[in-house]
């Protein structure tokens, strides 16, 4: 008697296996971000296949390392190891350094059905960063306005606000934008404080707000200034990760700017998400042979 025809599985069905792994694990930090390095170590070199702009693949895992540490890293170091490698191919392909630290890109959590996941997301000097590898924005700044602050523009005349720090200051305003071409103009992006709140009510008050907010405002006009700027490949590719809903979404796009690593890294995920929720924490013995296995696999 024939058996019924198995359920396919989409790559990305790994939900369970991944909420049964994460609960698995209680480690500590220094244990968690072992893990992580551990995972991240043997893929350096396949990071670095898809490095541009003269990024190092271990200053992409040391400072996304680096941002798993203390009691602000915790949600980071939930997080599945195959979403922050994702999240860090993003980096090099877009060629932008993550991390506090920097301030170029971020990995930000998002619990996903359940389960803790890295999104890319690039930051406000990101950005500045890619407007000036352009060539064709000689220099670009953003800033905030808080209560307080005197501030004088006249959007039609193309000068640069005004601005001037008061001596007692409140809360965000007002943000702008300003970029200086190399043909002589000048470039102004201006919003108010319900322009900047209807930014943040369509990001939902996500993470990045939670945890950014004075980036986040400085972010927002930039942002809306990038898109008339004559900025380079690397930023539209910026621009399409930030625009995917989700990691899976995310991998998409970068299957086209790395020869589908995305894909194969959501399925290796669903695999090994699986089989250690099924055999239960490995040894030490048995993490250094996985973690050698995997060196090799990623320099074959």
């Amino acid at each position: 008697m024939s058996q019924p025809p198995r359920e396919s599985k989409s790559k990305l069905n790994y939900d369970e296996s991944s909420r049964q792994l994460q609960r698995a694990q209680p480690d500590g930090p220094t244990e968690a971000i072992a893990r992580h390095r551990a995972f991240l170590d043997p893929r350096l070199s396949q990071i670095a296949k898809w490095c541009t702009q003269g990024v190092k693949p271990e200053a992409l895992v040391r400072f996304a390392l680096m941002d798993m540490a203390g009691d602000k890293g915790a949600k980071l170091r939930e997080c599945t190891q195959q979403s922050i490698y994702l999240g860090l191919l993003a980096c090099a392909v877009t060629g932008l350094e993550p991390g506090a630290l920097r301030g170029e890109a971020y990995l930000v959590p998002y619990r996903n059905k359940g389960v803790m996941e890295a999104t890319f997301m690039p930051g406000w000097k990101g950005l500045v960063k890619q407007a000036r590898r352009s060539r064709e924005v000689v220099s670009i700044y953003s800033n905030v306005v808080l209560k307080g602050d005197f501030f004088d523009i006249d959007l039609g005349s193309g000068k640069p606000p005004v601005h001037k720090p008061g001596e007692e200051r409140g809360e965000v305003e007002k943000a702008y934008a300003v970029a200086y071409l190399s043909n002589g103009f000048t470039e102004v992006e201006f919003m108010d404080k319900h322009d900047l709140e209807a930014v943040r009510r369509a990001g939902s008050n996500g993470p990045a707000w939670a945890d950014w907010s004075d980036q986040m405002y400085r972010k927002a006009p930039i942002r809306r200034l990038c898109k008339r700027l004559p900025m380079g490949a690397d930023y539209f590719v910026a621009l399409a990760l930030e625009q995917a809903s989700d990691v899976s979404q995310q991998a998409k796009v970068l299957d086209l700017e790395t020869n589908g690593e995305g894909e194969r890294a959501q399925n290796q995920a669903g695999v090994s998400a699986e089989m250690a929720a099924q055999v239960g924490e490995p040894d030490e013995d048995e993490l250094r042979e996985i973690a050698e296995r995997e060196r090799r696999e990623a320099n074959a």
